[in-house]
């Protein structure tokens, strides 16, 4: 019986996994943010609705959904688009110190996204 079940949770598993890896591109990184993404929703999906949920499970759950904003944010260079909305023309914005502040705020979201994975990724399993 537990054989049974293994084996249908790990198809289930291969089921859920298939349209990641079919999209998944060796040569673009954006597709390693998809797959942590998606890793991290699912791990979400088994605190929140898994047997028992702690206040523990909570900050958990609220960190992970920190990071999957983060991701999307590195993911989709949310602050390299913001460099290009601030002009109403639509003109390159030339000013030094402004393509520096939003690169450099990109950057950062890069990097606490990382810290924020070291911090807590060992945590989301129980």
């Amino acid at each position: 019986m537990f054989r049974m079940k293994r084996f249908i949770k790990r198809v289930r598993n291969l089921i859920r996994w298939a349209p990641i890896i079919w999209r998944d591109q060796d040569w673009d990184y954006y597709y390693v943010y998809e797959i942590i993404e998606t890793k991290i929703k699912h791990q979400i999906e088994h605190l929140k609705y898994g047997e028992k949920f702690s206040e523990i499970d909570d900050i958990r759950y609220q960190r992970a959904q920190t990071i999957l904003k983060l991701i999307d944010r590195v993911q989709n260079e949310y602050y390299i688009e913001l460099l290009f909305e601030t002009t109403s023309t639509g003109d390159l914005v030339e000013d030094r110190n402004t393509i520096e502040y939003y690169y450099n705020q990109h950057a950062k979201a890069k990097r606490v996204l990382f810290k924020m994975l070291e911090h807590n990724i060992e945590y989301w399993w129980s």
